[in-house]
C-alpha cells in the first residue's frame, strides 16, 4: 500500500512540477484575441509577464509584468495544462487617455477575467528555447499569445512605401526618394488625436490618426495634408499614395506587421457612414528599412505578378537577367501568419492548397524585400 502511494505521490508531483517548469520564466505579449478580434502588441514599450517559482511547495506562486503604461503582479496556481490567475494588482500610472492606456486597459480586464477570480485559462507551450511560445485560452475561446524573445512588432515608427494597391491596380514604388510614413506617439490629451507625416515622391505630408479597439487593430486617419509640388516628371503611385490615404470617406484601416516586424499593412477597412466601398481593400505595404538606388534598381523588385485574383496557380512575371534559385519568397495570410516559404524554382507558385482570401508575398533577394499583395480565389 506505501509504495503504491509512493507512486502516486510521484507521479502527481512530477505533473506538478511540469505544470510549473513549463511557465517559469519571462514571456513576451504577442497579441490577445477577443470575440474573433486580434489586438495585437505594437507599441513602443515591452509588455511581459513573468512566471516565478514556487519557493514552498504549495502551488501558491507569483507573477507579474509591464504594459504598455502600468505594472502588475498577482498570484496564481497551475496543473499540467490549467492556469490561474489571482489577485491582480498594478501600479497607478493614469494614462487612460492614451491608445496604449486603452490597450492596457482592455489586456488586464482580459487578463483579470474583468478583475473577477480567478481568471481561468486553459494554456499550451509549444517549441523550443527562444523559439518557445505560450498560448492560454479562456473557455469561451478567447486566447492571449505569448513568445520567449520580443516580437519586435512596433507601429510608432517611419515606415517606407513599398507598393499601393488602389481600385485593384498595383503601383510599385519606383522613387529614389523612400517615400515614407511616420506614426508619431505622442497623444493629444484634449483630443485624443497623434500625430504622423510623411513623404511621397516630390510631396510631403502631414496629418492625425487616431487607434481604435472593438474590432481588431485599426487606425482612422483624418486631416491629410499635402504640399502641393508638381512632380516632373508626373508620378503616378505619388497620385495613387496620396489618394488612399486622402478620402476621407475611406479613411480607416486595419493594420498588420508581419514577416517578423519587417513589413507594415494597412488595409482601407469596411465602415459606416456614408463610406466609399470601392475603396475596401485598398492596401499600402511598407518596409521597416529605407530602399537604397541599389533596393529600387535591384532584379528582386522586377518580380511581379501576371494576374490578380489567382486560382491554383500564382504566375510570375521575372526579368530575364535574375537567376529564380537565388530568390526566397514568404506567403502571409491577412492576420500575418507564414503559410509558405520557399525559392523560386520557376515562374509558376502552387497555391491551390491555400484557402480563399487575401495574402501577401515577399520576395528576398540579397537582403533586398519586395512585398505584393495577391487574393486568392
Amino acid at each position: 500500500m506505501n509504495k503504491v502511494l509512493l507512486t502516486l505521490f510521484i507521479f502527481l508531483f512530477s505533473l506538478y512540477s511540469f505544470s510549473q517548469s513549463d511557465l517559469i520564466g519571462e514571456w513576451y505579449l504577442e497579441s490577445f484575441t477577443i470575440d474573433g478580434a486580434t489586438y495585437n502588441n505594437v507599441y513602443q514599450y515591452v509588455s511581459t509577464i513573468q512566471f516565478t517559482e514556487d519557493p514552498n511547495g504549495v502551488n501558491n506562486m507569483e507573477y507579474n509584468g509591464s504594459s504598455t503604461c502600468n505594472y502588475y503582479f498577482g498570484s496564481y496556481s497551475a496543473t499540467v495544462d490549467t492556469i490561474n490567475l489571482y489577485d491582480l494588482g498594478m501600479s497607478a500610472v493614469d494614462c487612460s487617455n492614451l491608445a496604449s492606456g486603452e490597450f492596457e486597459d482592455l489586456y488586464l480586464s482580459f487578463l483579470s477575467n474583468h478583475y473577477t477570480y480567478p481568471s481561468v485559462f486553459s494554456y499550451v507551450v509549444e517549441g523550443n528555447g527562444n523559439d518557445q511560445t505560450l498560448t492560454l485560452t479562456k473557455s469561451n475561446g478567447d486566447t492571449v499569445a505569448y513568445s520567449k524573445t520580443d516580437p519586435g512588432a512596433v507601429l510608432h515608427r517611419t515606415w517606407y512605401l513599398q507598393s499601393i494597391t488602389e481600385n485593384d491596380i498595383t503601383y510599385n514604388i519606383s522613387s529614389t526618394d523612400s517615400p515614407s510614413f511616420s506614426f508619431g506617439f505622442n497623444v493629444d490629451l484634449f483630443f485624443g488625436s497623434i500625430p504622423f507625416s510623411g513623404t511621397g515622391d516630390c510631396n510631403d505630408f502631414t496629418g492625425e490618426y487616431r487607434m481604435y479597439f472593438g474590432n481588431g487593430d485599426e487606425i482612422r486617419i483624418s486631416n491629410f495634408t499635402p504640399t502641393t509640388n508638381i512632380c516632373n516628371p508626373t508620378s503616378d503611385f505619388e497620385t495613387a499614395y496620396f489618394s488612399v490615404l486622402g478620402d476621407e470617406s475611406a479613411n480607416t484601416f486595419s493594420f498588420e506587421i508581419i514577416n517578423n516586424g519587417d513589413n507594415l499593412t494597412l488595409t482601407s477597412a469596411s465602415g459606416t457612414g456614408g463610406r466609399s466601398m470601392s475603396a475596401v481593400g485598398d492596401v499600402l505595404i511598407f518596409s521597416k528599412q529605407s530602399l537604397s538606388i541599389n533596393d529600387y534598381n535591384n532584379s528582386v523588385n522586377a518580380v511581379t505578378l501576371k494576374e490578380n485574383p489567382v486560382e491554383n496557380q500564382l504566375k510570375l512575371k521575372v526579368n530575364a537577367n535574375i537567376l529564380l534559385k537565388d530568390i526566397t519568397y514568404k506567403i502571409f495570410s491577412i492576420d500575418g501568419k507564414l503559410v509558405k516559404t520557399s525559392n523560386i524554382i520557376r515562374e509558376i507558385i502552387d497555391v491551390s492548397g491555400m484557402q480563399s482570401g487575401i495574402y501577401f508575398i515577399s520576395f528576398l533577394e540579397n537582403n533586398s524585400m519586395h512585398t505584393l499583395k495577391f487574393i486568392k480565389k
